[in-house]
């Protein structure tokens, strides 16, 4: 159901700065991404968007790749770190990691 999310059954949690998980999910450019949302909206008029569980990944300014904008859609090609940034009151970090044009979220 929605608002459940992830929750950590450890009494004594999770330890501040602990590697989770890999953010997994298909890479969009921000114009293929609305340009998907905008397919989605008049193949279904009138009718609300899906839930999407997506994230904006910026890359690194100090990135020799230069600076970039994608978006990150985990609703199928995902592991469980795709749930963790979806909350009302968040208390997982999302870090982005760059190393030789590579990036990892």
């Amino acid at each position: 159901p929605k608002g459940v999310g992830v929750v950590c059954v450890k009494k004594e949690g999770i330890k501040a700065g602990t590697y989770v998980q890999d953010y997994l999910g298909e890479l969009y450019t921000p114009w293929r991404w609305y340009e998907r949302q905008d397919a989605i909206k008049k193949r279904e008029p009138g009718k609300a968007l899906p839930d999407f569980f997506n994230i904006t990944l910026e890359r690194p300014k100090d990135d020799d790749a230069g600076i970039d904008t994608l978006f990150v859609e985990a609703a199928h090609r995902c592991t469980f770190a795709s749930r963790l940034s979806h909350s009302c009151a968040p208390n997982c970090q999302t870090v982005v990691l760059a190393h030789g044009g590579q990036l990892t979220i």
